[in-house]
This record gives structure tokens, C-alpha cells and sequence, in this order.
């Protein structure tokens, strides 16, 4: 599935590119003289200046100069900006690390050390097949708990995710399962409103 292009993976050549830039300011600053390495100092202080200024604005944007600064923890930070980071955080202090849990309205595992998976809006979630496939919410439930032994629910991203994309395409039958899964067959083990809840099956 196209969907653009991503700049982030060219990170990886940055040391190189760093390197190759470092020697041609050598070679560079060799041929010159007088003036010219005088504007050349100007220029190169210029440009680190500009990069000092961008990389402190892009940290002001994303609101982690108190994490810069010390005078934030890493865990608050996460827990503000990721509204699965407070599940994510119990489930690895209190679950097994061999727990399967599946992640519904978020993309994102990353701080999930337990075996995960994730929703995705770009192809039918296994979990929205089950919903619709089930004969009742008790079957559904069956179904999931031989893969998975927690349920992550992200409410805000999720309705977010539903609003944008659709991502729970569910059938009258579905609907009805699913709402029958949450309300009977799962009780939560860690709930912080309207960000997240871990669930277990009863």
C-alpha cells in the first residue's frame, strides 16, 4: 500500500553524510584564504546557529523542553502526549512478559514489551472479521482469548481512527458482539478514563 514518502528512514545515512560534509569543509577551508575562510567561519556559524534554533523550537512544538531540560521525567512526558503509554506502562510492570495482548485503536506498540497487535486502517483487522464471523459475543470472546490474554482500548484514538477511517467495519451481528464483549466477557484490569483500559477476559 503506497502511502508517501518518509523521510525519517534516511536518518540512518546522516553519519555518513556527516562525515562526507566534514571532509569537503576541510578541503574546502585548504583553498582558501584570507576573506574567504572568514566567510566561511560566518557561514558555517550561521548554519549551526540555525540548526541550534531549529531544534529548540521543534522540542518547544512537541512540548518536551522540560524533558531536555531535566525537569520532566521521561514516563510524564509519554503519559501526556501517548494516551496508551499509562496501559502500556502497568501492563509492563505487571504482566507476564509471554502475555499476548491485542491492541485495539492504536497503531503504535512500541513501548508494549509484551508479544502485541496493533490496529490498522489499512487493511480489515482480524478482530472486526471475528466480530462479524461470531455467532454470538460468547464465541467471540472464545475466539480471541486461544490468541490473545489481554485486550488494550484506546477510547480517544479509537474514536478518532473511527471517525477518520472507519476502521471497526461492523455488521449488525458484528455490533451487537462487540458490544456484548465489552460489557460481558471482559473486565478491566487497569482503566485511566478516556485514554485507555486494559482489559482481561472473565
Amino acid at each position: 500500500v503506497y502511502t508517501g514518502v518518509v523521510l525519517r528512514f534516511l536518518v540512518v545515512l546522516f553519519p555518513l553524510l556527516s562525515l562526507l560534509t566534514a571532509q569537503g569543509f576541510y578541503r574546502f577551508w585548504e583553498r582558501l584564504q584570507g576573506w574567504g575562510r572568514v566567510f566561511l567561519v560566518i557561514g558555517s556559524a550561521f548554519l549551526l546557529w540555525s540548526q541550534l534554533v531549529l531544534f529548540l523550537y521543534v522540542h518547544a512544538v512537541v512540548g518536551s523542553l522540560n524533558v531536555l531540560v531535566g525537569l520532566q521525567s521521561k514516563n510524564e512526558y509519554l503519559s501526556q502526549k501517548l494516551d496508551y503509554y499509562p496501559c502500556s506502562s502497568f501492563a509492563r510492570e505487571n504482566l507476564g512478559e509471554n502475555d499476548r495482548i491485542l491492541v485495539i485503536g492504536e497503531q503504535r506498540g512500541y513501548y508494549l514489551v509484551q508479544p502485541h497487535v496493533t490496529t490498522t486502517v489499512m487493511a480489515p483487522n482480524d478482530y472486526v472479521v471475528l466480530a462479524n464471523e461470531a455467532a454470538s459475543g460468547e464465541m467471540l470472546a472464545g475466539n480471541l482469548k486461544k490468541r490473545f490474554d489481554y485486550i488494550l482500548y484506546v477510547t480517544r484514538e479509537a474514536k478518532r481512527l473511527e471517525h477518520g477511517y472507519g476502521f471497526l467495519a461492523l455488521t449488525d451481528l458484528g455490533a451487537k458482539n462487540w458490544k456484548d464483549l465489552f460489557l460481558k466477557q471482559l473486565k478491566p484490569h487497569f482503566h485511566l478514563p478516556e485514554r485507555c483500559t486494559l482489559y482481561q477476559f472473565k
